[in-house]
């Protein structure tokens, strides 16, 4: 995973929700797509910078409860016990993969999540959830 090397305005979050319920351009076409879920999704930034993927993660936490958990929920409280009560909230600007799963997101916002020992710690614990269309 990698670390960002600048100052980074951000703080120590305990989850990431990920908002991906609109339709979204699918890259390097010009198709939007719905996100479809996967058991082994990847994250990326606009320069394709790798967030997550698979190997990143810790195994024993992928054991426990995978990459990522898929709900149509905006209630927090079906999804606090995962991401806990002070998540960083943020859209996905476009989906990626033969099968739309991987999601990318604004470098900003991967620039928040990798700029912080304790932000790269929660991802590798899958403390993440994606909202997707009812």
């Amino acid at each position: 995973m990698e670390e960002v090397v600048a100052w980074v305005p951000t703080r120590r979050y305990t989850g990431l929700v990920i908002y991906a319920v609109d339709p979204l351009p699918l890259r390097g076409t010009d198709r939007t797509v719905l996100l479809e879920p996967a058991l082994f999704p990847e994250l990326y930034d606009e320069d394709f910078r790798p967030v997550l993927q698979q190997d990143m993660l810790h195994p024993e936490w992928i054991e426990r409860w995978g990459v990522v958990a898929y709900t149509d929920s905006l209630d927090d409280g079906d999804w606090e016990y995962r991401v806990g009560p002070s998540p960083m909230r943020i859209m996905a600007s476009q989906a990626f993969g033969v099968h739309p799963s991987d999601l990318i997101i604004e470098r900003e916002d991967a620039d928040r999540l990798l700029s912080l020992e304790h932000n790269r710690e929660m991802l590798r614990q899958g403390r993440i959830v994606v909202i997707l269309a009812a």
